[in-house]
């Protein structure tokens, strides 16, 4: 394992991108994926998008938005409830690059983000749709 807590992969083309997430609580891991016949076409052509990714622990679910505009795959990860993270056993953040530092390899963990992210955001609450649709539509 790579010691992360998370990992949030786009992997495939302009015709089907899959959407591949990963959290690693004290009690587990589990994978939200949006692959297959569930991959987002569109998705890697070159534009900007806006992603949002949220995880309910009142019903152990994830969803996710493109665009404003929420998924119909609904993911849920039994009844977990809340992602307990080992908050006092991180010691950095890396957006857009794996855990490992050989970036010229051809580790998949070492392998980096190849476009641009803006305003990255975390919250501590989970976001309703029309929250999300309204930082979608003002671009925030």
């Amino acid at each position: 394992m790579s010691n992360a807590i998370a990992f949030l992969f786009l992997e495939g083309n302009n015709t089907a991108c899959a959407v591949k997430s990963e959290f690693v609580t004290n009690t587990g891991d589990t994978w939200f994926t949006w692959e297959g016949g569930q991959s987002i076409a569109g998705l890697c052509d070159n534009n900007w998008h806006h992603l949002v990714f949220t995880y309910d622990q009142t019903n152990s679910t994830a969803k996710l938005y493109v665009d404003g505009v929420q998924n119909p795959n609904v993911k849920t990860w039994g009844t977990h409830g809340p992602l307990d993270l080992a908050t006092s056993k991180i010691s950095e953040y890396r957006v857009g690059a794996g855990p490992s530092t050989s970036y010229d390899s051809d580790d998949w963990l070492a392998c980096t983000f190849k476009g641009s992210i803006d305003q990255f955001r975390l919250y501590s609450t989970v976001l309703t749709a029309t929250e999300i649709q309204a930082l979608f539509t003002a671009k925030k």
